[in-house]
């Protein structure tokens, strides 16, 4: 499978490139370009850099000139690596119009009105698109998940964790997306209804109902893993589990590998509502 990197700026890049050189996707992943669009502006040394690497780094402008660059470099598939949510939109809706498979980066979209509309530009193409934090599938999370998901009766799940709303990629979203995608992975309903947002000093809470379940996302402010780290708890019928989550040296492996084996079989996930679902409490957060 031959991949095309949007961005190259974020320290993402150089894990992706790490674990391909290392057959860490299967052998026959290869990564056949880095693309630097203008959305994210990078200095020349760091573009040299990477192509030490291996990849061949290219500078290509606007989004239509970026997708084209994409596809003139045989790319079957696209992570798009930039930063800052709010120019997910375009690059990602440039690449679907190629008819190309995209995974963006964490946060999807800055706007839940974005995020809906690449998702309904993804299905009118029959192209995959997906998104999703580390965090979305921790091993460790997802096992207290599948524990709890035959629990009867209603579930209230918490997660918590650092960010920083001074992040020059977006602000609070850029990592409080963690956070968000945390509780997602455990609810066993999609959130609907009103998130109800408290804010204090240094803290925000937001609820969300979601079915039979009820998530409370705690973000601590100013970001630091080291004295808060994410953290997640399920209380239920049979009790209280409680997690303590760690990011690993390779955390996105299991985000890629899904879109990896995702595009193989020509069905992506988290995709369609789970992608707008995941915007909507972010943005509600962070509003």
């Amino acid at each position: 499978m031959r991949l095309a990197i949007v961005g190259a700026a974020s320290s993402h890049v150089d894990q992706v490139l790490r674990l391909v050189r290392a057959d860490a996707l299967g052998p026959e992943v290869d990564v056949v370009v880095v693309a630097a669009p203008d959305a994210e502006p990078v200095p020349d040394d760091r573009l040299a850099a990477l192509g030490v690497r291996g990849a061949p780094v290219v500078r290509t402008g606007a989004p239509a000139a970026t997708a084209r660059a994409v596809v003139r470099h045989g790319a079957d598939a696209v992570l798009v690596a930039t930063r800052d949510a709010a120019g997910h939109r375009a690059l990602t809706a440039a690449l679907l119009r190629a008819d190309l498979p995209v995974l963006v980066d964490k946060p999807f979209t800055a706007d839940p009105d974005d995020a809906a509309a690449l998702v309904a530009l993804a299905a009118a193409r029959g192209v995959g698109l997906t998104s999703a934090s580390a965090l979305r599938f921790h091993a460790g999370a997802t096992a207290l998940a599948a524990r709890w998901r035959p629990a009867p009766g209603g579930l209230a799940v918490h997660a918590a964790g650092p960010a920083d709303p001074t992040s020059p990629h977006g602000g609070l979203a850029f990592a409080a997306v963690h956070v968000v995608e945390l509780a997602l992975a455990v609810l066993r309903d999609r959130p609907a209804g009103f998130v109800s947002v408290a804010a204090a000093a240094g803290v925000r809470t937001a609820v969300v109902p979601a079915g039979r379940d009820v998530a409370t996302i705690t973000v601590t402010t100013p970001l630091d893993r080291v004295s808060t780290p994410y953290h997640l708890a399920v209380t239920g019928p049979a009790g209280r589990e409680d997690l303590r989550v760690d990011l690993a040296d390779d955390y996105l492996w299991p985000v890629l590998a899904r879109f990896v084996a995702g595009v193989r079989t020509g069905v992506v996930a988290p995709s369609g509502a789970a992608l707008v679902d995941s915007v909507r409490v972010l943005a509600a957060l962070g509003a």
